[in-house]
């Protein structure tokens, strides 16, 4: 059974009268209940919104689950800063470390975005590729790259793995 919710209010999730009651909101919601029970004390089912959880996700400095998948294969995402002179290419230190892919023959960098934290200001967001042997990132030769400003820098990779 498919339901439309149009009110705020909570519903059981644990499918039994002490269940923990989760709130809902006004959305699409389906009855779940893979037994057939009809008994509350038996676990009979619970209500669940359609089409899956809570689309969101945190990247961190820590290995992250996407949403995302690129033929099959799942997107990660990771968190880093980097600062720069202003005067070239390379950057002169990271934090916590350089953000690399563990090197291997079926993973790719599927993005990289570079911004600074609270400003709203993306400087780059375009698809890099990486050392197969060592995992670091390639971001061109020099004629290509980019020579940011003086300043330090958030960036996050995402990637295959």
């Amino acid at each position: 059974m498919i339901v439309y919710n149009n009110a705020t209010g909570t519903t059981l999730t644990a499918g039994n009268r002490s269940s923990t009651a989760t709130p809902v909101t006004p959305g699409y919601y389906y009855f779940f209940n893979p037994n057939g029970n009809a008994n509350a004390a038996v676990q009979p089912g619970v209500w669940r919104p359609l089409g899956g959880g809570d689309p969101r996700f945190n990247v961190t400095t820590n290995e992250t689950t996407t949403n995302t998948q690129i033929n099959g294969a799942q997107v990660y995402a990771k968190k880093g800063t980097f600062t720069v002179s202003g005067s070239s290419t390379a950057p002169t230190s990271y934090a916590p470390a350089p953000i690399t892919v563990a090197a291997s023959a079926t993973a790719g960098i599927y993005r990289v975005t570079v911004y600074r934290a609270g400003t709203g200001s993306v400087f780059a967001n375009g698809v890099y590729s990486y050392d197969i042997t060592n995992g670091n990132l390639i971001t061109g030769s020099p004629s290509m790259s980019v020579v940011y400003p003086a300043g330090t820098y958030d960036y996050v990779v995402e990637y295959t793995k």
